[in-house]
């Protein structure tokens, strides 16, 4: 399974949530349980969860990366 069809996966639970109080994508309303957020767990299954984070950080490592080039190409103003 590519990262790729992790990330597609996990994102159709998001837009659903699990129910949990603590759930970090969807605050449910009314009645609901209170172990923990489970959308990824339900999603993907806790072997591919490992695999969505390693991606979600490669993600993270590439936009930092590219932020910091950017940062270092502009061309900065000096006052005075």
């Amino acid at each position: 399974m590519s990262d790729d069809e992790i990330v597609a996966m996990a994102r159709r639970a998001c837009e659903r949530g699990c129910g949990d109080g603590s759930c970090v994508y969807v605050k449910p309303t009314g009645m609901h349980t209170n172990g923990g957020c489970q959308c990824l767990d339900k999603a993907i299954g806790q072997r591919q969860v490992a695999v969505f984070i390693r991606a979600l950080v490669r993600a993270l490592d590439e936009a930092t990366a590219q932020a910091d080039s950017s940062r270092k190409t502009a061309p900065t103003s000096k006052n005075g």
